[in-house]
This record gives structure tokens, C-alpha cells and sequence, in this order.
């Protein structure tokens, strides 16, 4: 008898959760829409959002994101992220977009792998020397000048990463990722730009290193 009730119980341990995957399954494929927002880029003074769209089954996805920073510095020490610091740079402002292919192994979008492109904008106004015209004599001249100049940078990418997704609620989801890329950064050589060695840079180029977190809703 006793041995009866343990099957029972082993029997009832092994479907419920059984069940739970099945019923997640079903409830993931009715939406074919993912809206997230990847907080850990307040630490790097912006904002990412990703929307998600399913294709033509539930393994194939289209990710689409855009990415906005700011930062200015109010206490006089330089621009400080998560991911770099220089005291030089006194305003920071950007935009990126960023396009992505997802291939989930399960119809219920748990393991995935992904590959894109990208391209990020930075405008930046930096303490530097820099020539600055005057006029004198009805003529123009130019002379070293140290004070606040501008740069832009343009960064290409393509990113292929490895990533986890999961719906703790129905309609709830949250994924992580990590990967490697490649990039590219275009600038003015001969204006002022971090070290183009520090792989978080904005002057870098070379292989990547890609961590993230997203959090968001089914639709």
C-alpha cells in the first residue's frame, strides 16, 4: 500500500511540472510580440529598447532596438559610466539602432542564439587644443587654443550572442545574454578622443564582449 502511494506521488511530481512546460508552451505561443527595456543602461547614461516580432515560426525572431545616452557633467569630474570614465569629456549625447536575428531551440523561447549589425552615434564637447581662427588686418589667422571642442563618433558592430529567455507570469519576461562582436569606430583623428585601446571606449575597435539583461511584456 505504501508502496502505491509513492509511485502516485512520483507519478504526480514528474507531470506537474510536465504540465507547467506545456501550459507555458501554449501560453508563449499566442504572442508573437516582445516589448523589453534593458535597465542596466542607466549605468551607462542611456536607455535600450528592444521590440521583438515572430516570423514565420515560433523558433524565428526579428529583434529591433534603440538605444539613447546622455550625460552631462554637473560636478565638474568628467563624464563617469559603468563602463568608462574621463575627465576630459564634459557632455555626452547619442543614439544607436540595432537589428537582430533570434533562433529559439523550444517553441517555448527559452534557449536562443542571435546575430546582428549596429550602428552607434556619440557627440561629445571634451576640454582639448584646438586651432581657433581670428581676423586681424582683414586677414584670418589661426592659433593653438585650449578650451571646449567637439567630436563625433560613428561605432559599427556585429554582435553574435547566446541568451536565456523565460516567462516567470503569463505575459512577463525577462532575458539575459552574453556574446562576442567585432567593431568599428570612425572619428577625427585630430581632435580629442579617449584611448583607443580600452575596449569600452568609444575611440575602440576590435573584438567585443556583450552582457545584458532585458526585461518586458508579451503581446
Amino acid at each position: 500500500m505504501k508502496s502505491r502511494i509513492w509511485l502516485h506521488i512520483l507519478a504526480l511530481s514528474c507531470m506537474i511540472p510536465m504540465h507547467a512546460m506545456a501550459q507555458e508552451a501554449r501560453n508563449a505561443a499566442v504572442y508573437k510580440n516582445n516589448l523589453g527595456l534593458q535597465p542596466l543602461y542607466l549605468f551607462n547614461q542611456g536607455m535600450r529598447i528592444d521590440y521583438e516580432r515572430q516570423l514565420n515560426d515560433p523558433h524565428h525572431w526579428l529583434q529591433m532596438s534603440a538605444t539613447g545616452y546622455y550625460a552631462d557633467d554637473t560636478d565638474y569630474s568628467g563624464i563617469a559610466t559603468l563602463l568608462f570614465g574621463d575627465d576630459r569629456i564634459k557632455k555626452l549625447s547619442g543614439a544607436g539602432v540595432e537589428v537582430n536575428y533570434k533562433y529559439f531551440f523550444l517553441k517555448r523561447r527559452f534557449l536562443y542564439v542571435s546575430a546582428g549589425v549596429s550602428h552607434r552615434y556619440f557627440h561629445t564637447l571634451s576640454h582639448a587644443f584646438g586651432y581657433a581662427s581670428y581676423h586681424e588686418d582683414g586677414l584670418t589667422f589661426y592659433r593653438l587654443n585650449y578650451g571646449l571642442q567637439s567630436q563625433d563618433f560613428n561605432r559599427v558592430g556585429f554582435n553574435s550572442c547566446f541568451g536565456v529567455q523565460t516567462s516567470p507570469y503569463k505575459r512577463f519576461f525577462v532575458d539575459g545574454y552574453v556574446g562576442l562582436g567585432l567593431c568599428r569606430s570612425f572619428y577625427d583623428r585630430d581632435g580629442y578622443y579617449p584611448d583607443p585601446a580600452n575596449i569600452n571606449g568609444l575611440s575602440y575597435s576590435g573584438l567585443t564582449f556583450t552582457v545584458g539583461m532585458r526585461a518586458g511584456m508579451r503581446f
